[in-house]
């Protein structure tokens, strides 16, 4: 179980531990303002590549299972699985869907890089929470772009 650092004003730090919420596995939920979930998609422990997917702006726990809006984080990772399972039957993979930041509102507060330093700290620790064999690579759609650049300073590649 890995505790990642604060997210910034109000918002406790996420602690990463594999459990199941209503049928689905996840590795985080929070309810705390807007509300941010870290689903896990196949099979994370045995994984030997492990996609994190990072959406963008005005993704929160609220509209995260809504299959109608256009960046549906949660379908995205279903379909990214899917696809790597069909490109590669024999392959070991694993999508985790990593909402574990609270995402700029709007495309004003998404031209300011706040959200982002905030959210990368917590993005580098669910690194290390995954298995250290995996080879992880991080996908940001959007807003989740900016994340990713500022968490891969960071990240666990020299451990």
């Amino acid at each position: 179980m890995i505790t990642a650092a604060p997210q910034g004003p109000g918002l406790a730090p996420l602690t990463y531990r594999e459990h199941t919420w209503q049928g689905l596995r996840l590795l985080a939920r929070c309810t705390e303002g807007p509300g941010r979930i870290v689903e896990v998609l196949g099979e994370v422990a045995t994984g030997e590549d492990v996609v994190v997917l990072v959406p963008g702006n005005d993704n929160h726990l609220g509209n995260y299972f809504d299959p109608g809006r256009r960046t549906r984080p949660r379908v995205n990772g279903v379909g990214l699985l899917r696809t790597m399972d069909h490109l590669a039957p024999r392959g070991r993979f694993a999508v985790v869907v990593w909402l574990g930041y609270a995402t700029p509102n709007g495309f004003v507060e998404a031209s300011l890089r706040g959200p982002a330093e905030r959210g990368a700290p917590d993005l580098v620790r669910l690194t290390h929470a995954l298995p250290a064999g995996a080879h992880i690579t991080l996908v940001g759609h959007s807003y989740g772009a900016v994340v990713c650049g500022l968490a891969l300073a960071q990240g666990r590649v020299h451990d």
